[in-house]
C-alpha cells in the first residue's frame, strides 16, 4: 500500500512491492533533496551495518564493480567490520552490478556453492578462492564478439587505500556555476549501456561548460593500475546563501591526445560542504575503481556542480575550488593477474 493508505487500499502510484514506510520515506526526500534523520535511522535499520557487529561466521563479500547504488566501499565496510569480530573474509569485486555490465553469474555461483561446500557442508576439500579476487577485462572474443574477463587476485584484501602513489595535479583555482535548477545536468552512470561499456573502457560521460572545474596530471611513464579510492584534498568556497555546496568528483583516464577521456565504471563521488562561505579543506574520497591508465595517459580530476544521477540544489550558486594535495592513487602490488587453466573464481 502506499504511504497513507487505509487497509485494503490499493497501492500507490510508483510505489510497487516497496514497503509503504520506505514508499513515503522517499517520497519525502526527494521533495526535500535531502535525507532528514528520520529517513537516515530507518535505512540504518535496514542496513546489513546494522548486523555488522554480530557476523562471527566466515563471510564471503561479492560486490558488482560497475555498480552506482551499491559501490565498492560499501563491501569494504562490510568486510572491515566483519574482520573486526574475527571471522574469515573474502572480497569479490565482480564485473556488473546493477548499472549492468558483464554478468557473471556462473562463476559467482559456482564460488558461492564452493563457501557452503566448505563452511555448511563441512567439506575440507573444497576450493573457495583467494582472499581477494577482482574481475578485468581482457578485451573482445574476435571468434564471437563476447567480452573476455581475466581474474586477479591476493592472498589479503588489500582494503581501499593501499600503497597510495601521489600523483601531482595542475591547474589553477576555478570558478564555476550551478545553474538555475540544477538543469542541464552533467551525465555519468547511465545504466544499462554504460556498464557494458565501462567494462570495455569506453563512456558516455559529459560534464557542461562553466559547471565544473579541472585539474590534470602530466603524462604517465608508465601504465597505472588503480585499485581502490583515490584521495585528494581541496579547498572550496561557495556563495549559497547558507555557505552550502553539493559537488560531484570524479577522476578520467585522458588519452595521450587529449580528445578522448574515461570516466572508469561511470561512478563519481557526491559530497556536501558546509559552511564555505570563506572556504574550507575537504578530503575528497573518490570512487573506487579497478582501472589500469596507460603510459603517456593523463588522470584528470574533475568537481561539478551538477549529475543527472543525483539531486542539486535549485538555487544558483558559484563554487571556487582548488586543489590543496597530489591525487594520492592507491596501488595494491600484491594484486596478480590468474595464470589460465585455473578454476573460475581464482
Amino acid at each position: 500500500r502506499g504511504p497513507g493508505a487505509g487497509p485494503g487500499a490499493p497501492p500507490a502510484p510508483g510505489c510497487g512491492r516497496f514497503a509503504p514506510e520506505l514508499c513515503a520515506m522517499y517520497e519525502r526526500v526527494a521533495v526535500a533533496g535531502r535525507p532528514d534523520e528520520e529517513a537516515r535511522e530507518l535505512l540504518r535499520r535496514r542496513s546489513p551495518s546494522a548486523v555488522a557487529d554480530r557476523i562471527a561466521v566466515p563471510t564471503l563479500i561479492v560486490q558488482g564493480q560497475s555498480d552506482s547504488l551499491f559501490p565498492l566501499d560499501h563491501a569494504d565496510a562490510m568486510a572491515r567490520a566483519v574482520a573486526a569480530n574475527g571471522a574469515p573474509v573474502s572480497v569479490d569485486w565482480a564485473a556488473g552490478g546493477h548499472d549492468g555490465g558483464v554478468s557473471e553469474a556462473d562463476r559467482v555461483q559456482a564460488r558461492v556453492t564452493a563457501w557452503f561446500d566448505r563452511y555448511l557442508k563441512g567439506d575440507e576439500g573444497a576450493d573457495t578462492g583467494p582472499v581477494f579476487r577482482v574481475s578485468r577485462s581482457g578485451g573482445i572474443d574476435s571468434t564471437d564478439g563476447t567480452i573476455k574477463l581475466s581474474g586477479a587476485s591476493a592472498d589479503r584484501y588489500p582494503g581501499l587505500t593501499p600503497g597510495p602513489r601521489p600523483v601531482p595535479l595542475t591547474g589553477p583555482e576555478q570558478t564555476f556555476g550551478n545553474p538555475p535548477g540544477g538543469a542541464p545536468p552533467a551525465l555519468s552512470a547511465l545504466p544499462g549501456i554504460g556498464g557494458q561499456l565501462s567494462t570495455l573502457g569506453a563512456g558516455l560521460a559529459m560534464d557542461f561548460p562553466g559547471q565544473f572545474a579541472r585539474f590534470d596530471s602530466a603524462p604517465l611513464d608508465s601504465a597505472l593500475r588503480v585499485t581502490g579510492t583515490p584521495t585528494v584534498t581541496l579547498k572550496v568556497r561557495s556563495t549559497a546563501a547558507d555557505g552550502s555546496a553539493v559537488l560531484f568528483g570524479k577522476v578520467y583516464d585522458v588519452a595521450p591526445d587529449g580528445t578522448t577521456q574515461v570516466l572508469p565504471r561511470q561512478l563519481v563521488a557526491p559530497f556536501r560542504v558546509e559552511n564555505a562561505q570563506q572556504g574550507r579543506a575537504v578530503q575528497l574520497r573518490l570512487p573506487a575503481i579497478d582501472h589500469k591508465a596507460e603510459a603517456g595517459h593523463r588522470l584528470r580530476l574533475v568537481v561539478a556542480a551538477t549529475d543527472l544521477g543525483y539531486a542539486t540544489p535549485a538555487a544558483p550558486a558559484a563554487y571556487t575550488v582548488a586543489v590543496e594535495s597530489p591525487l594520492g592513487v592507491p596501488v595494491a602490488d600484491g594484486v596478480t593477474t590468474a595464470a589460465a587453466g585455473l578454476p573460475a573464481w581464482t
